[in-house]
């Protein structure tokens, strides 16, 4: 009986476990409107350097949502503008803060916001890139706006 307990406990503890160690990347997210320009600041908060992927869009994949979505389906946002030209990828120490813009392609009126970025990033360690890079999805808080 205590070797089926053990057994039971010891599936409880795997089945919490992640399936890999996944590298850790803590980003810190702000967004800013003025006038229908909403921008999206994120901070590398470490615990380590970060290659930033420079592909379209650049300097990465931004957007925003209204909530409380009335429809089942998001909304897109409008896309972002980038002249399809390959660049080495960009530094990016702890630390250092990015912004990506979009315009805000909504009606007139009050609106509450969550912004949204997907920046594709590698982990530099001992000023080596290690892995692939990964997609970081990232929201902001709420932000209520007034649009004219």
């Amino acid at each position: 009986m205590k070797r089926i307990a053990g057994l039971l406990m010891l599936g409880v503890l795997t089945a919490c476990a992640p399936a890999a160690t996944v590298p850790q990347v803590r980003l810190v997210s702000q967004a800013t409107v003025q006038g229908r320009l909403l921008s999206v600041t994120l901070i590398n908060a470490g615990p380590n350097n970060l290659l930033l992927e420079n592909e379209c869009p650049r300097p990465f994949v931004a957007g925003y949502r209204e909530v409380p979505v009335a429809q089942a389906a998001p909304q897109p946002t409008p896309a972002q503008t980038c002249v399809d030209v390959p660049l080495a990828p960009r530094s990016w120490r702890v630390g250092e803060s990015i912004t990506a813009s979009v315009t805000l392609d909504l009606p007139a009126g009050t609106r509450t916001l969550v912004a949204y970025a997907a920046p594709r990033v590698r982990r530099v360690v001992d000023g080596k890139a290690q892995g692939e890079y990964r997609t970081v999805n990232v929201e902001t808080a709420p932000l209520t706006v007034t649009l004219r």
